[in-house]
């Protein structure tokens, strides 16, 4: 889907964040941290995150991980500190429910929910189907 679409300027991404079933607000805060520092850094992390998700709720273990991705501890704790993101975090909760999401992952496609992780296919249909209308 990055490559096909959205590197080609086809369609926007964006991810807001929604809770699963294990929390993550410590992981996504460092997220967001990370990705002012750099949005390379924020994709460097999230795979980070995800394969220790048993760790997403513990903010030491998370810092961790953003360290071996290279990024700086002193401008992460600084943002973190600074509680930036806390509302953003607690809004991106409400949009999530509003628009319908109920689990992680949920993708909108021109406003149309999909729900978990279907294959491929289903969402290049959705997206060309998008594109055609």
């Amino acid at each position: 889907m990055m490559v096909d679409y959205v590197k080609t300027g086809k369609v926007r991404f964006a991810v807001k964040y929604m809770m699963g079933h294990s929390g993550g607000k410590p992981a996504q805060l460092v997220a967001w941290c990370l990705n002012d520092q750099s949005s390379d850094l924020y994709w460097k992390f999230y795979p980070q995150a995800f394969a220790h998700q048993d760790s997403v709720e513990d903010l030491a273990k998370m810092r961790d991980l953003a360290k071996t991705v290279g990024g700086d501890m002193k401008k992460l704790q600084t943002c973190i500190d600074s509680k930036k993101y806390d509302s953003r975090f607690d809004r991106e909760q409400g949009e999530g429910a509003q628009a319908g999401a109920q689990g992680t992952p949920a993708f909108f496609v021109n406003g149309k929910l999909i729900s978990g992780a279907v294959p491929y296919s289903q969402m290049k249909q959705a997206i060309d189907a998008a594109l055609a209308g």
